[in-house]
């Protein structure tokens, strides 16, 4: 029989070689020379609604960290400044960026070496180009598929921006506030960088409307008696520390716990163990596993964006009102008691 082909690692290859000749010419403009670790620049792809970020952070002496943040969430949850080991370790959880600097060979990891051997790039006693990717609810590892295709656009466009700078000094002020920004006019036909005032439009928080044709789902929770032991009710999801995780060599995830508890007492009613991407199934299937037990609440209180987007307009849909707070003490008192995060 022949040698099978994997396509996906044969297109991820081709891009990977993009990837390393956007980094060259990068690199070559030496843009740590002329830009500080606050100066910010923002991309907007023509194709979608998405804002990516770029910041040159200082790692260590002599040493700068390119990090891309592919979404404006991501960008904002950067900027978080956590105050607790368990604050940390969330925010790094939940967060999604990638990085590239520059290391010695032998802190390369094997996924990353195995991709430079099949491109033939070899650095010898050099530095080497170490690109990793976080997303949410994952650790580190390497991009791959869709992730990787959108950090090539977003390499590309970010040269367009350094050239730009780098060719008129001070054409972005970055020190009065300025960010670039690189978009494309439609009145102009042509692609833009524009220096504009650093300013984050108001948070947006993602909202899931059901369907008008839910009501399968939604009626027979309406139909359910209000619950006469259970008036108040608190959700949120935290996380188990996985700490014995191998760095790059798979996109290892972290389990996610989703709790229910009483908004009185603080006890636990339901707790789910489920995959980051699994989380609107896994709340839903819970929420409505806690009604068809308990009856219908009056109030879910959530503390989250994105879990009050979540459950909003479905706990309308059955009647009940959802409000979101600061801070939910029994489910934090539910993580700390079970070494969550």
């Amino acid at each position: 029989m022949g040698k099978t082909i994997d396509f996906q690692q044969q297109k991820d290859l081709r891009v990977w070689r993009t990837v390393m000749e956007e980094l060259r010419v990068i690199q070559n403009l030496e843009p740590w020379t002329f830009l500080g670790p606050e100066d910010t620049f923002l991309y907007l792809p023509k194709a979608e609604n998405r804002w990516i970020f770029f910041r040159w952070v200082p790692a260590a002496p002599n040493e700068v960290v390119l990090t891309v943040y592919p979404s404006l969430p991501a960008y904002r949850k950067s900027l978080e400044t956590p105050q607790t080991y368990r604050e940390s370790t969330r925010n790094f959880i939940e967060s999604s960026y990638f990085e590239i600097y520059q290391t010695k060979a032998e802190d390369i990891p094997a996924a990353l070496r195995s991709v430079y051997r099949e491109l033939g790039v070899d650095y010898g006693d050099g530095l080497w180009p170490f690109v990793t990717y976080k997303r949410w609810g994952y650790d580190e590892a390497l991009p791959q598929g869709r992730h990787l295709l959108l950090l090539e656009n977003a390499l590309g466009n970010l040269f367009m921006q350094l050239r730009a700078v780098e060719a008129k000094p001070g054409s972005v002020d970055f020190t009065k506030g300025e960010m670039c920004v690189r978009f494309y006019s439609p009145d102009q036909g042509m692609w833009v960088n524009a220096a504009m005032p650093y300013a984050l439009p108001p948070k947006d928080p993602p909202f899931l409307q059901l369907n008008q044709d839910s009501t399968h789902v939604t009626q027979p929770l309406l139909d359910l008696p209000r619950s006469q032991t259970l008036e108040q009710v608190d959700f949120d999801f935290g996380w188990l520390d996985d700490s014995d995780r191998k760095k790059m060599e798979e996109p290892r995830y972290f389990p996610m716990i989703t709790v229910f508890t009483d908004h009185k007492t603080g006890n636990p009613l339901l707790t789910y163990r489920c995959h980051p991407d699994e989380l609107i199934e896994c709340a839903f299937h819970q929420w409505e596993a806690l009604i068809q037990q308990h009856g219908r609440p009056e109030t879910l209180y959530v503390a989250r964006d994105e879990t009050f987007g979540l459950f909003n307009d479905f706990a309308q849909h059955i009647g009940v009102t959802c409000r979101q707070v600061e801070h939910l003490p029994t489910t934090e008192e539910y993580f700390r008691r079970h070494g969550l995060v």
